[in-house]
């Protein structure tokens, strides 16, 4: 396993995110090489709220996939965006 791949693991497990949420984003960030994930394991220690944020957006994502549904999709994105500047803001705080 690569290291920061463990690391989100371990991070993931120290959350109030259920198994199956804590599992849905290991596989999803499972799909990124070790490099890709170092900025994601830096936002989770220094802002360890981000992770029920990023679990929320991918979970809107994934029903807006299932429904079929663009209108959905389209809100998931527009939050997201918004859920990005968000905490791009507090890291520069």
């Amino acid at each position: 396993m690569d290291n920061n791949l463990y690391k989100i693991k371990q991070l993931l497990a120290n959350t109030d995110l259920s198994p199956e949420d804590q599992k849905a984003l290991y596989v999803m960030f499972s799909a990124k090489d070790d490099a890709e994930l170092e900025p994601v394991v830096e936002l989770f220690v220094e802002q360890p709220e981000s992770v029920m944020l990023i679990n929320d957006n991918f979970k809107a994502k994934k029903a807006a996939v299932l429904a079929k549904d663009k209108s959905l999709w389209d809100k998931a994105i527009n939050d997201e965006v918004a859920t990005l500047e968000q905490l791009t803001k507090s890291k520069k705080s």
